[in-house]
């Protein structure tokens, strides 16, 4: 017994000796056996710094260490690495530790690498080393009968802990970067089949340009699939795929040839939520969806069918379903109750066969009605397009989008949208080929907000839509005291919109009342006083530019319309916006009791200062009424200010505007005709400065005969030639001027009446013989001053010289006689 115990001793430390002797013995044929083994399978250089073996740790298998892995690229690219690795270990049984063939059961790289790397010259670190050619799809035979390979592994387990692999595109600036790489797999891979389950996870980064589509992206692979025909193709039993929560299922399988490749695969994704589809979104365009927060139902389904060659793809068919969607901003639901569907449909074969369809949109907005359809073919080429739309708009039930503030939205608007045309069109600026066809129509619809000061109501109106142009009709609607009907047509609005081209249109406005101050003061000023501006200052305001690129021509008929401080009645005439220009054409109207017709054209463009030129013919106006209306005649006719009687004038005048299109009185030229009619001038300032030497209780109230006088006006001053009339029955030769600023120049060379002369002027001229035979004098009334406080003189020259022939007529015995009376 005691010797069957020492041999059991024996032998048990002769077996504990090889088991310790035996990996130093052998490391070194080991070694190179698995160097020769790596370099059979890739054209590169390998190295490593050791490999250890151990007996103990796996017993009966030996336990395989190798640390510092560094393969190089290949086919020669020896100087980039494609793969290191900081330790591999794996468990190998010892019969085929020591046989011709090395067989793995258990493999476990740490920290593994790979580095694909592609230069700006198009050449690559990666490649395959070892020529191999594979049978066409069609000719494969499936058959156990495989020549062995000199490889053979046996993977009961694979593990990848904290991996890594990066691809780097220098000539299109593209990085990937999968990260955190964990993996487990198992299988059996013999000669050139196998069969495989494995899961990883990782997290992606992606950038493109310099942006980062993909930051920390979790995804993750589940799979159990086989490897066919010396691995030239792979069937998936499933394939589960998940990126950042969203999942995909694959089934079906794979198989590359050297010319094709044979698709038979369905995908589709469990009912999932529309946030975590969006977070497969790259994050370029993540950034502005997360303004806009969107929930709801989405499931993914399709498949792909077919063989790829060259140009010739395989059939796809991928459809996604959104249910009971919802858009929000950070206050508020914006659409909710989505329902669509949304397909991406190719036959197979061209790629210009590749349709996109949204066969269905449907969607609410706060109760409100919205569906959609949208189709594109050949997105990649021409990308022919059909679109419509319809919808149903209660404003009313749209309160909750609108902040409050004063707001007011309300009316019903109904629309409908039809277009078509092809990409290309857009990116040629080709827009008047693409056909549209689309009506909106609007009721009881009212639009105001605090910044402007009266509401824009349309009672009805109906908007046709045809390819390039827009026409409106039966359009009733008012905007504070105005209303109006109108209806026209809109021309080359896609050039307008896209091309900068200019918009056409022709309007025809039947209106019982214009207000056009409304119109010109619809924005409310919120500034302080010091924020306005002076009267006559020509700053220019682009709020009342007139647009260069519109070309617009109106046809007015209104019953009244209200300008400033002047009423207009019955008034047409056709109005034509061009070249930042306003122009009026044949324009008339009755106002201030007589009749107006009117030319010319306002020219007020943006950064530039307004100007105006304008010819008026005017018949018969009421002098109170154009005194009470008209700033233009008080600031050129002041004695009309408590003056009665009318008036005709034939005008050309032009000039400068300020920034509430008001004339710029210095700025003005101009020259005409004015003529009167039974005027009577009372009460006036001038008149009342003729007291100093006339009686002017006699001069409360002035006829002046009717008279035609020319005039000019010349950098706002206004100049009146000698012309002829009577006032008070006192024939009278008037002429002068009056500057911008209100200053005084006139003379009056008059035949006066005797009678008038206040008494001591007549006392005067009394003294003289023969005085009672002058029943008028010769004189000349000077007026200078300014309109407020004009100065009156009279100038008795020419009386001297009418005197000095009086005397010439008198005899000694008439002024012995006049000195004799004046001593009684």
């Amino acid at each position: 017994m005691k010797k069957l115990l020492i041999g059991l001793l024996a032998l048990f430390i002769l077996i504990v000796g090889l088991l310790a002797v035996v990996p130093i013995l052998f490391e070194k044929q080991i070694t190179e056996k698995a160097r020769a083994t790596l370099s059979e399978a890739v054209d590169a250089e390998i190295r490593f710094s050791s490999l250890d073996i151990s007996l103990f740790k796996r017993f009966p298998n030996a336990h395989l260490q190798l640390n510092n892995l560094f393969v190089s690229g290949l086919n020669g690219n020896k100087t980039d690495s494609l793969f290191v690795c900081n330790q591999i270990t794996t468990n190998v049984g010892l019969k085929q530790l020591f046989s011709g063939k090395l067989t793995v059961e258990h493999l476990t790289l740490h920290k593994p690498k790979v580095i694909l790397s592609k230069k700006n010259d198009g050449k690559s670190n990666w490649g395959s080393g070892v020529e191999e050619s594979a049978p066409k799809s069609k000719d494969i035979e499936v058959t156990d009968k495989k020549k062995p390979s000199t490889l053979g592994v046996k993977v009961k387990e694979l593990k990848i802990v904290n991996g890594s692999c990066i691809y780097i595109d220098e000539s299109s600036k593209q990085k990937v970067l999968l990260k955190g790489i964990n993996t487990t797999m198992s299988g059996d891979i013999k000669g050139d089949d196998g069969n495989l389950k494995f899961k990883t996870d990782a997290s992606l980064d992606v950038i493109m340009d310099g942006a980062h589509w993909y930051e920390n992206t979790a995804v993750s692979v589940d799979t159990q699939l086989k490897l066919l025909y010396q691995f030239t193709g792979v069937e998936f039993d499933y394939l589960n795929l998940s990126m950042n929560g969203f999942p995909l299922a694959i089934k079906g399988r794979v198989i590359n040839n050297p010319d094709t490749s044979d698709f038979s695969l369905e995908i589709s994704s469990k009912k999932t939520s529309l946030k975590e589809l969006l977070q497969t979104v790259p994050s370029v365009y993540a950034e502005h969806l997360a303004s806009y927060p969107m929930g709801g139902e989405v499931m993914l389904k399709g498949s792909v069918e077919g063989v790829m060659m060259d140009e010739s793809y395989p059939s796809v068919d991928f459809q996604l379903l959104l249910k009971e969607g919802t858009v929000s901003n950070k206050k508020v639901q914006l659409l909710n109750g989505i329902n669509s569907s949304v397909s991406l449909i190719l036959p197979g074969g061209d790629m210009n066969q590749l349709t996109i369809n949204v066969s269905r949109f449907k969607a609410n907005m706060s109760g409100n009605p919205l569906n959609l359809q949208f189709k594109m073919v050949d997105p990649m080429n021409k990308g022919a397009f059909n679109f419509h739309f319809d919808g149903y708009m209660d404003m009313a039930k749209l309160h909750q989008l609108i902040p409050e503030n004063g707001n007011v939205l309300e009316g019903t608007l109904t629309g409908k949208l039809d277009a078509n045309g092809e990409l290309t069109h857009i990116n040629n600026e080709q827009y008047d080929k693409i056909k549209t066809d689309g009506l909106v129509q609007l009721k009881d619809f009212k639009i105001k907000n605090p910044n402007i000061s009266k509401a824009f109501v349309v009672d009805k109106a109906s908007v046709k839509i045809n390819s390039n142009q827009i026409a409106l009709s039966g359009f009733s609607g008012s905007l504070g005291q105005s209303n109006f009907n109108a209806k026209g047509m809109l021309s080359n609005f896609y050039g307008y919109l896209f091309k900068n081209e200019v918009l056409k249109g022709n309007l025809n406005v039947n209106a019982p009342l214009i207000n056009l101050n409304e119109f010109l003061s619809l924005s409310v000023n919120t500034g302080s006083p010091a924020d306005s501006v002076a009267v006559d200052s020509t700053k220019t305001s682009d709020q009342y530019s007139i647009p260069s690129r519109i070309q617009f021509k109106t046809s007015l008929s209104a019953q009244k319309v209200i300008f400033d401080d002047l009423l207009m009645e019955r008034v047409k005439g056709n109005v034509t916006v061009a070249n930042s220009a306003l122009a009026l054409r044949s324009f008339s109207t009755d106002m201030l009791g007589g009749n107006v017709n009117m030319s010319g054209k306002i020219v007020s463009a943006k950064n530039q200062t307004p100007h105006f030129d304008l010819k008026w013919n005017a018949s018969k106006l009421n002098i109170k009424q154009a005194w009470q209306s008209l700033k233009l005649f008080r600031k050129f006719v002041p004695i009309a200010a408590k003056s009665t009687g009318a008036f005709s004038t034939r005008m050309s005048i032009s000039g400068q505007m300020n920034n509430q299109w008001q004339a710029v009185t210095r700025s003005l030229n101009g020259n005409g005709v004015f003529a009167t009619h039974g005027v009577s001038v009372v009460d006036s300032k001038t008149m009342s400065e003729l007291g100093k030497v006339i009686n002017t209780s006699k001069m409360n109230r002035v006829d002046i005969d009717d008279f035609n006088a020319q005039f000019t006006i010349t950098e706002g001053a206004l100049i009146v030639p000698p012309f002829k009339t009577k006032v008070a029955k006192q024939p009278m030769v008037i002429s002068g001027k009056k500057t911008f600023d209100d200053q005084l120049d006139f003379n009056v060379a008059v035949d006066l009446d005797r009678q008038l002369l206040k008494g001591d002027y007549n006392n005067l001229l009394a003294l003289l013989p023969g005085s009672e035979n002058m029943k008028t004098i010769n004189a000349d009334i000077k007026i200078t001053g300014n309109v407020a406080k004009p100065v009156v003189k009279l100038d008795i020259t020419r009386a001297r010289k009418q005197i000095k022939q009086q005397l010439k007529k008198t005899s000694i015995k008439d002024w012995t006689k006049k000195l004799k009376g004046l001593f009684k």
